[in-house]
């Protein structure tokens, strides 16, 4: 007995495969295999050999040099209960992800290659597990080219048999709705994000891939994840398309910002920011068409909230980078104070202060400079 276990070490390290778990890969196995004499047959069976230690069984789904095979029946080799001898049968079928066989009365086989279309009913198994578990009688399953309902399961000795019977096939019927307003405001938001649903034969579809367009794009544009961004007032009609279906929305889009009589400008003491040093003073400045300054009598009606500042660097926002830039309020409603943190990252580098107030943005440039 002894001998006889110590020959199949010996043998199972000159000849092993290595074999895996087909639904967890980390789990593997050294195994011998034979083929039977059914080996030059497409549901070809192997004799596999291997401890008895190892983590696989009856319903066990390997994976052998790339091709699935289910162990369909084990036994012990020898008396000391140390080694199995199995069956695998190679699969020749994934379903929903699972690798399965058809059952031999059930498939057409010719010249060794089974027939690519399966006509009437199908018997699939496998091994039984929590992810073949999930397929349930009277459940829908496209396979074979052809659409087949669940009507019976049943487990034995840890495999899952599954008899599908095939039904017509009911053909792809998709409908897209949008699920928006059409009237905007520039003044209460330039952008809005359009929602749409998508469903076939009259179940909705998870994810649908969406492309978009705009009939005039000087008034609205639409990105490919379905942001439209609203340019000036006026009608517009949005086109989204899914699976070669399409729904066009007439928008209106108005602009109630009030206009101004004046210009304004970001005033501050030089065009220089020291990084690593104090606070800089910024104030919004107002002039009448003659060019005299009204800044006073224009805040007066004005909050601090009326005044939405933001800091620029090559692109990249940093209104919120608290580790390089601090803002401080203080004075009248239109002042702020910014500071910059000593990083030499930005020496001679341009920031741009922005402000938005009365739906208009400006803007001053600064250049950066070390202490």
């Amino acid at each position: 007995m002894i001998d006889l276990n110590r020959k199949f070490e010996q043998q199972l390290q000159r000849e092993h495969t290595t074999v895996s778990d087909y639904f967890n890969d980390t789990t593997t196995c050294k195994m011998l295999f034979r083929r039977t004499n059914r080996g030059t047959n497409p549901q070809g069976k192997l004799h596999c050999y291997f401890k008895q230690t190892e983590p696989f069984g009856i319903g066990s789904v390997i994976v052998m040099k790339g091709q699935p095979y289910v162990i369909i029946s084990d036994k012990d080799f020898d008396e000391s209960n140390a080694v199995y001898s199995a069956i695998a049968q190679k699969t020749n079928v994934i379903i929903n992800g699972i690798p399965f066989v058809v059952d031999t009365a059930t498939y057409g086989e010719s010249q060794g290659t089974i027939f690519t279309q399966v006509d009437g009913d199908v018997i699939i198994y496998t091994g039984f597990n929590t992810i073949a578990d999930k397929i349930k009688v009277n459940d829908n399953i496209t396979a074979f080219g052809n659409s087949y309902q669940v009507s019976n399961r049943f487990v034995k000795e840890n495999i899952i048999y599954i008899h599908l019977k095939q039904t017509t096939a009911v053909p792809d019927h998709y409908e897209i709705t949008y699920n928006g307003v059409t009237s905007f405001d520039i003044k209460e938001s330039a952008t809005y994000q359009l929602s749409y649903t998508v469903t076939n034969n009259d179940i909705v579809v998870e994810n649908p891939t969406i492309t978009y367009s705009s009939s005039d794009e000087t008034i609205a544009t639409v990105d490919s994840n379905g942001l439209m961004t609203m340019l000036k007032e006026g009608s517009v009609n949005i086109t989204a398309t899914a699976y070669d279906t399409s729904v066009t929305t007439a928008m209106t889009i108005a602009d109630s910002t009030p206009s101004v009589d004046y210009t304004m400008e970001i005033y501050a003491s030089s065009d220089e920011l020291k990084v690593g040093g104090s606070y800089k003073g910024l104030t919004v400045k107002y002039y009448n068409s003659e060019g005299t300054e009204i800044t006073s009598d224009v805040i007066a009606n004005k909050t601090r909230e009326d005044y939405v500042w933001s800091a620029w660097c090559e692109g990249v926002d940093l209104t919120n980078d608290t580790s390089f830039v601090t803002w401080l309020s203080s004075g009248d409603v239109n002042q702020k104070k910014i500071k910059l943190a000593e990083n030499w990252h930005y020496v001679e580098k341009t920031l741009t202060v922005k402000c938005v107030t009365d739906g208009v943005t400006i803007s001053k440039d600064f250049t950066m400079l070390g202490v």
